[in-house]
């Protein structure tokens, strides 16, 4: 729900918190017990001001709304405000001690950013970290950059910093996994791919390349979207990707795990997960793939965009890939049997 004239309003406000907090209380060392207190400042290394929150009656949870408002335009990926508020709630008193019982750790948490020299408002972004299997994970729920800041190198900057916040909440390990929910360009409708691209400013294969330079690579599982409230349905037509991690393959038993946490909390609010069969499917075949000692890959979409640029038909003799995933199977095969890494052509 938008707010009218709402934005200056807490933009400004979120400026004047900004010049009457000491420099000290911008750290991130200060990061993990701030959070379950009062909202705080993240610095990131490459100069960006983060006004982080756990709380949905917070300015900073009004101002990252107001811009994801703006920013997301497809129903049935989009959270509302109240589904949002529900999520925050969650990080405190005993329903999260239950949830972390069943989960283990968890923050949930809404940003603004801010560039640290020109208080230039940047983006927002939703995520939930988490730390279980020995790994630090995030889930990138949403990220945005404001119109005004694109195509300046924010992207990188915030998606850089998320990482950094992520690993400053849960500093046992060194590195930080982010998973990311994807549009699949060749699963969308042709109406949700032409108005994506047309709020966004930018073509959904492009964001794809984006997101790939930034070092975002598909998990080769089909993940699913669980409905987001009783009047979504489950979507279908996601790719699931991720970037910090250096391997090559994912185990199943942190894939189950995450997605384990992230159904349980930030789209089923701590109700039960276990009668939607959205859920239950991934989670049956993880299980058996854990069994099995079964690895997923994590697999570099690069080469399989540039060829698409250079011409290769994403086709199956005459129909159409359903998916990326599909396309990247596919176009690994033909490039292994060719044994070329340029373009391609379908015959």
């Amino acid at each position: 729900m938008a707010r009218t004239g709402g934005s200056w309003a807490v933009n400004t406000l979120a400026k004047l918190w900004y010049l009457a907090c000491p420099v000290t209380e911008r750290r991130a060392s200060a990061m993990t017990p701030a959070l379950f207190g009062d909202d705080t400042i993240f610095e990131t290394r490459a100069g960006l001001r983060c006004f982080v929150t756990v709380h949905g009656e917070s300015a900073v949870f009004a101002d990252f709304f107001t811009g994801y408002d703006r920013a997301f335009v497809l129903p049935d990926e989009k959270e509302d405000e109240v589904g949002f508020r529900r999520c925050l709630a969650l990080n405190h008193g005993a329903v999260r001690a239950d949830l972390e019982r069943r989960y283990g750790p968890f923050r949930e948490v809404c940003l603004v950013a801010y560039d640290a020299a020109s208080q230039a408002h940047v983006g927002g972004a939703n995520l939930i970290a988490m730390s279980h299997s020995g790994q630090t994970t995030a889930n990138l729920n949403y990220i945005y950059i404001d119109p005004q800041a694109r195509r300046q190198g924010n992207f990188r900057r915030l998606t850089q910093g998320v990482a950094e916040l992520v690993q400053a909440l849960f500093p046992a390990h060194t590195e930080a996994w982010i998973f990311i929910e994807q549009n699949d360009p060749f699963a969308m409708s042709a109406d949700a791919y032409a108005r994506d691209s047309n709020v966004s400013g930018i073509d959904q294969v492009d964001r794809l390349r984006i997101w790939a330079k930034a070092g975002a690579r598909v998990v080769n599982f089909p993940y699913v979207q669980p409905p987001l409230s009783a009047a979504h349905g489950p979507e279908h037509s996601l790719l699931y990707s991720v970037y910090g991690s250096k391997a090559d393959t994912l185990s199943a038993e942190i894939l189950l795990g995450h997605l384990r946490c992230l159904f349980g909390v930030s789209v089923f609010k701590g109700a039960s997960f276990e009668a939607d069969p959205s859920v239950t499917a991934q989670f049956v075949a993880l299980e058996r793939m854990r069994a099995m000692g079964e690895a997923i890959a994590l697999i570099d979409p690069a080469p399989l965009l540039e060829a698409l640029a250079n011409g290769w038909t994403a086709r199956s003799g005459s129909e159409r890939f359903e998916s990326f995933r599909a396309a990247l199977e596919a176009w690994g095969t033909q490039a292994d049997r060719s044994q070329r890494v340029g373009p391609a052509h379908a015959t």
